[in-house]
Formats: C-alpha cells, sequence, structure tokens
C-alpha cells in the first residue's frame, strides 16, 4: 500500500473534550506512528510540536451554524481540488457542508471518508431534503460507524440500497493503554466508591443514579462516594443545579467534580471500584458507542450501564450488568448485586481489562487508508 496524505476535517480535536475529539486525536496520533503524513484541519490544536501531525487552523467556532457551515463549505472545495490525498470527514460541520455542496451541484473531495456518529442523522432524518442529499453523498464516499446500532440506523433513514458501511473499530484512548498497571487489583472490602464520567446532561442520568442510590439497602451504601466526573453547559444550568440539591441531600456522599484531564481522571478511575452509567434514550440524541466503557474497563471497572444505542457493543459480553433504561428499579437491583457481590464485581472488571487493553487503533487506521476491508453491508 502506497502511503499518501490523509487530511482530517473536523472541529472537534484535543485539547477539546468528549468522544470526537478523542476519537479524532487517536487516528490523528496513530495514522501519524505508521508513518502517514497527516494534517488536521480543525479551529485548536495542542501546543506538542512533536506530536508527528501537521495543523491547519480553520476559523470555525465549532457549531453547525450557517457561518461554520460556509466556512467549511469552501474548505471542502479546496479538498475537492486535492485528487491525491485521502480526505476523512469526522464531525457533524463539514459533513452539512458537503450536503451543500451536493445540492449545490459543487464538486466533492475525491478519496472521501465520512465518520458518521448517529446523533447528526437522527437530527437530520426529519428534513427531506437532507435526507435525499445524504443518500447521494452516501452513493459517492465511504461511511464509516461506531457500532452496528449506528449502522443499523442509517439503514432505517437511508434505506437498504445505500452500499456498504464499515464499523471503525475503537479503542480506549492513549492514556489508559500507557497508564502503569491500570487494571490493579481493589480491595474487595474498600468502601464503595461509584464513577461516573460524562458530561452533565439528562441524557446520561446521574441524577437518576443517585435516586437509585437513595433506594438500595443503606447497609450496602455505608460509607458511599458517588463521584461525578464532566463538564455542565451553560444549557444544562438547570439540570447541574438539581443535581447539586440532590447531592446535598443523598444520605451518602456525592461529589460533582467537574471536567478531570490526565492523571487526574486516571486517579478517579484508579480510585473507584464500579464504574455507572445510566444513560437514557432521547429522540434527538444517542450513545453510539461510549469510548468511557473502553477507559473504564481498562482500568479493571465492573460496569453498569443502560442498554441503549451503543451500549452494550462498548461493553461486549460479560465485562458488565446492563439494565433496561428508564427503569429505577433494574438500576436498583443492578446496584444492589454489584455492590453486594465482591467476586461478581472483580470477575467483571478482570474480563473487561482484558477485552480493552487487547485492543489498539491500529485496525481502524487500517481501515480507513484501506489495509483492512471489513465491510459491512447496509441492510444485510
Amino acid at each position: 500500500m502506497i502511503s499518501r496524505k490523509v487530511c482530517l476535517y473536523t472541529s472537534e480535536y484535543p485539547p477539546h473534550s468528549g468522544g470526537i475529539a478523542t476519537v479524532n486525536g487517536e487516528l490523528a496520533a496513530t495514522l501519524s506512528r505508521k508513518g502517514e503524513t497527516v494534517v488536521v484541519y480543525c479551529p485548536n490544536h495542542p501546543s506538542d510540536k512533536d506530536s508527528g501531525v501537521d495543523f491547519s487552523p480553520i476559523k470555525v467556532r465549532g457549531t453547525q451554524d450557517l457561518d461554520d457551515i460556509a466556512r467549511w463549505f469552501f474548505v471542502m472545495g479546496r479538498a475537492a481540488s486535492d485528487h491525491e490525498s485521502l480526505h476523512c470527514v469526522t464531525e457533524p460541520a463539514p459533513v452539512l457542508a458537503l450536503l451543500w455542496r451536493i445540492l449545490l451541484k459543487r464538486p466533492l473531495p475525491v478519496n472521501l471518508i465520512i465518520l458518521l456518529h448517529g446523533t447528526e442523522v437522527l437530527r437530520w432524518r426529519r428534513r427531506k431534503w437532507l435526507v435525499r442529499a445524504l443518500r447521494k453523498l452516501a452513493d459517492k464516499t465511504r461511511l464509516l460507524v461506531p457500532s452496528l446500532h449506528v449502522r443499523d440506523l442509517i439503514s432505517s433513514v437511508l434505506g437498504s440500497k445505500v452500499g456498504s458501511v464499515d464499523v471503525l473499530p475503537y479503542a480506549p484512548p492513549d492514556f489508559c493503554l500507557n497508564a502503569p498497571s491500570p487494571a490493579r487489583e481493589r480491595n474487595p472490602d474498600a468502601p464503595p466508591s461509584l464513577l461516573t464520567v460524562a458530561r452533565i446532561h439528562p441524557r446520561k442520568g446521574q441524577l437518576d443514579v443517585i435516586g437509585a442510590l437513595c433506594k438500595v439497602n443503606p447497609e450496602l451504601t455505608k460509607n458511599l462516594r458517588y463521584r461525578i466526573v464532566g463538564a455542565a453547559k451553560r444549557s444544562q444550568q438547570a439540570y447541574h443545579e438539581s443535581l447539586r440539591q440532590a447531592a446535598k441531600q443523598a444520605p451518602f456522599e456525592v461529589s460533582l467534580e467537574g471536567p478531570l484531564y490526565g492523571k487526574d481522571l486516571i486517579n478517579a478511575y484508579r480510585e473507584s471500584n464500579l464504574f455507572v452509567l445510566a444513560s437514557r434514550e432521547d429522540p434527538d440524541s444517542l450513545e453510539s458507542f461510549g469510548l468511557v466503557y473502553l477507559e473504564a474497563a481498562s482500568f479493571g471497572l465492573p460496569i453498569l450501564a443502560s442498554k441503549v444505542g451503543g451500549v452494550e457493543e462498548a461493553c461486549g459480553g460479560k465485562t458488565a450488568i446492563l439494565v433496561e433504561p428508564h427503569s429505577e428499579d433494574a438500576l436498583v437491583d443492578g446496584l444492589e448485586r454489584l455492590l453486594a457481590d465482591a467476586k461478581l464485581r472483580s470477575s467483571l472488571g478482570a474480563a473487561g481489562a482484558r477485552r480493552a487493553l487487547a485492543m489498539n487503533w491500529s485496525a481502524a487506521t487500517d481501515l480507513i487508508v484501506g489495509q483492512q476491508q471489513p465491510s459491512v453491508m447496509v441492510g444485510a
């Protein structure tokens, strides 16, 4: 396979936080380590000049408003004149710009790959003109998705004749794989320390976990600590305040710690003995996969999660207890099972660590540059 330049187009890239930014950072770094020339077109980038990744700054704000789409429209126009590079679009705003280029009958980049996360498809499916444009775009490019769940969503929205859709194999972020002894043994007699890592949002279910813990057998919540790690946007101030009030009233310790990075996040995983994320179903948003489940698993944490979106694929097999979403009784039952059974916690954590630590990003980058073709047909 002849090496060529790989151009990555996104509004989200480290140090920006979030799943899309993490995926972009891991893909770019892995491609660079494997000898590919990588150029990332994004509004922000790390100050580390030794990463081996080149950056081309784009003056966008990271939104899907008309100003950002217009800027991406012209960036995609320049990309259309570059017939040698591989063009990989991994975030909704530049995808929208491509859809507008189709509607206006402007040329598209050749050698084009698009990573769809699912939430954007949920939101666009109500607009028939966007669906028609997305169907045309899918016929002209390679589509990648993070899970079979998203593949099925695309099939339901675009139809079964779209072509092939490849599931991009995710892995734990580099900081998990390189952490010394991430999946260390935990003291089964240590006080329960629960951890949620997710943005502060009703769909992430932090308030549901507090409510369920309040109904768990009090003998199991003695000296319990529940740590909630994640950023809160201004649009979620009301929910954030509800969490603060619930934390004050809970008969156990609840700490809202905001976003954590680097060693602080590693320590949060190491100091906990159960990861819980009670995500909720939402008509306009979904859990397409969930890198945090791989993060938690790589540190040997047993997982309690809701069976929504691609979460079951992220957790994989007998590494987690999955419960029905929106069911407090199911959440209480799952919490009591795990809090009462140290052997169950240990077996789930060990199985999850074995699975997560065997993963890496090479399979994903091989798929992008065409060295691996595990094609999954939509509608098959």
